[in-house]
């Protein structure tokens, strides 16, 4: 009969479990794969309370950073964002405003450092626009934050015409 042991998952294997959880195997499927691959580690006491001292210490620091980045989002949303671009006669822009353009204004005016993905734009001009924005108007952006899912805020965006 083959002995099991215990052991604490620090990568996802995708017939065991996800990252975190603490699954019975084999001594030998542990001590031939999942050890030295550094999949799992042996759930001994220590293991275990030193891998609950990093959970609980990154639970603090998204508390944190969530608790800096609200009051920002809070001028994101009753300040929005404006451009001023050069224009044809038909208020077409002169090249476009896409997600990228939106991350490096957020970062210039509010200090905000985010990714492109965080980033969507609702543009009701063409369903083929690809969150791309090439006209003048006022359109609504949703800035969702992958490391804080349960968070989007929508603010507004205003394009104008660059007066020469």
């Amino acid at each position: 009969m083959a002995k099991k042991v215990k052991v604490l998952l620090i990568k996802q294997e995708p017939k065991l479990g996800q990252k975190g959880d603490i699954v019975e195997v084999s001594h030998g499927f542990a001590r031939n794969y999942l050890l030295p691959q550094g999949i799992a580690l042996l759930a001994t006491p220590d293991v275990l309370k030193k891998f609950e001292n990093e959970k609980t210490q990154k639970k603090e620091k998204k508390q944190e950073e969530l608790t800096l980045l609200k009051p920002v989002l809070d001028k994101i949303t009753s300040n929005g964002l404006e451009f001023a671009e050069l224009t044809n006669e038909n208020g077409q822009l002169f090249g476009s405003i896409n997600e990228d353009t939106l991350k490096k204004n957020l970062l210039q005016k509010y200090a905000l450092n985010i990714e492109n993905k965080d980033i969507k734009i609702s543009v009701k001009l063409a369903p083929d626009s690809k969150n791309i924005i090439r006209h003048l108007g006022s359109y609504k952006a949703t800035l969702s934050f992958h490391q804080f899912p349960e968070i989007t805020v929508d603010f507004p965006l205003d394009v104008k015409a660059l007066k020469r």
